[in-house]
């Protein structure tokens, strides 16, 4: 049950409506890739999202696409 419930919070990392509302309140920034931070004072949800950060951070990458969105100035190119 621990793994299915792990599974539940990766994908939350990844619905939409969850993802804006859940930047929005506890203040990741927009960028594609958010920083996340479990804070003391947290719902249940953020913990077991900041917990099953760790295992979908590695497999995040930013892609191109056609191209429209892309600010070559503006954009990190490198994770550091």
């Amino acid at each position: 049950m621990k793994l299915v419930n792990r599974c539940f919070m990766m994908k939350n990392c990844w619905s939409k409506l969850w993802v804006q509302v859940l930047r929005d309140k506890y203040k990741c920034g927009n960028d594609p890739i958010p920083v996340i931070k479990k804070k003391s004072i947290s719902s249940n949800i953020w913990k077991g999202i900041c917990d099953a950060w760790s295992s979908v951070q590695p497999f995040i990458a930013w892609n191109v696409g056609d191209g429209k969105q892309v600010q070559i100035w503006m954009d990190r190119w490198l994770p550091s």
